[in-house]
């Protein structure tokens, strides 16, 4: 994360925003990033990374891949108890019920 792995992979998100495999690949690799230690979930709530994936969740919203990568970076977050009200209060239920609903 030191070496400005998420500014890159926010950019590609960015400039790919209507390609769903860059989406679902760059939510992979965001899920692989939030099993790791607490401070590495922290560091991807301070970045922004909730609102993101809500957005790509609705924007790809028939797109199986990323809906369960976007959902693999939640359950990942979700896994630091200290997360939870975090996560609920960013409203994180609303793009899971969605997700859930059509797949």
């Amino acid at each position: 994360l030191q070496s400005g792995v998420l500014d890159h992979l926010f950019d590609s998100m960015l400039q790919h925003a209507s390609n769903a495999e860059v989406q679902g690949r760059a939510c992979g690799a965001l899920r692989n990033i939030a099993i790791g230690s607490s401070e590495q979930k922290e560091r991807l709530l301070q970045a922004g990374v909730l609102d993101r994936l809500f957005n790509l969740m609705s924007e790809h919203a028939s797109d199986a891949g990323v809906q369960e990568n976007a959902l693999g970076v939640l359950l990942n977050l979700s896994s630091a108890s200290n997360q939870h009200d975090k996560l609920l209060r960013a409203g994180v239920l609303d793009p899971l019920f969605n997700s859930m609903s059509k797949h």
